[in-house]
């Protein structure tokens, strides 16, 4: 009768004790992973990986030791990141521990060389839960679609053009006209108002274009004496019954 009990004993230790690992590859789709940025990026000919793990509570075995390896899976083959080892809390040789009661996390890091037959793959999580001699194998679980390659489209043998972006804050419009006067006079004869180059100018004045200018320059000829050139010369530029008729018969 001792004999029987003894054995029923050592057979539940034997089951409770191998129940830890099944009980986490059952539970398995509890565990999650994410990635920042959610789709993979190749920068500087990588592809870097930023993963954060978490686990619930009552998950992971205390004894128990997980390897976990991301790997890249693509058309012509596939490329593994390093493998990372978790331990719970009464196991050794994990570099993160994660509490049976409490649950936990990890955070994990690294890159792989890109190339082009990465465009299209796919990241999936593989793990292998170690117990004493038992192994068992969780997942594979897929966490991410694609690489996002942008970058490995900007070469390092361009050119370099400047150009003019021909934006101009304000353009000028400028329109010119001559007015003859007769020798020692400064009053605007009638047959000069309606030549065809004032006619032209005044067109130009009523096209609505805001002012920013009005320049008269006037200059006699070199025959007579010069005080009575230069008196001319002023009265055909600042004359003010010159300067109104111009300013009127353009304007107005």
């Amino acid at each position: 009768m001792k004999t029987f009990k003894f054995s029923y004993i050592l057979t539940a230790i034997i089951f409770f004790s191998s129940c830890g690992i099944d009980q986490m590859a059952t539970k398995y789709d509890t565990v999650n992973f994410t990635t920042t940025p959610p789709v993979l990026q190749a920068h500087g000919g990588k592809v870097s990986l930023n993963l954060d793990a978490n686990f619930p509570a009552k998950y992971f075995a205390k004894k128990a030791t997980v390897d976990f390896t991301p790997v890249l899976v693509y058309n012509e083959g596939e490329t593994a990141f390093k493998t990372i080892i978790i331990q719970g809390e009464e196991a050794t040789g994990g570099e993160a521990t994660i509490f049976n009661a409490t649950g936990g996390g990890f955070k994990y890091q690294d890159k792989i060389t890109y190339t082009d037959k990465m465009l299209n793959a796919r990241l999936e999580i593989r793990a292998t839960a170690k117990q004493k001699d038992k192994e068992k194998v969780l997942g594979p679980v897929n966490i991410a679609n694609g690489v996002i390659a942008t970058s490995t489209r900007v070469k390092d043998n361009e050119d370099l053009a400047n150009n003019n972006h021909g934006y101009e804050h304000e353009t000028i419009l400028e329109e010119s006209a001559t007015i003859y006067f007769l020798v020692n006079q400064s009053n605007i004869r009638t047959t000069e108002k309606s030549d065809a180059d004032i006619t032209e100018l005044k067109k130009f004045s009523k096209k609505g274009y805001k002012t920013h200018s009005i320049e008269i320059i006037s200059y006699a000829s070199p025959e007579g004496a010069v005080n009575m050139n230069d008196n001319v010369s002023e009265k055909r530029k600042l004359g003010k019954v010159a300067s109104e008729k111009i300013y009127n018969y353009l304007f107005c």
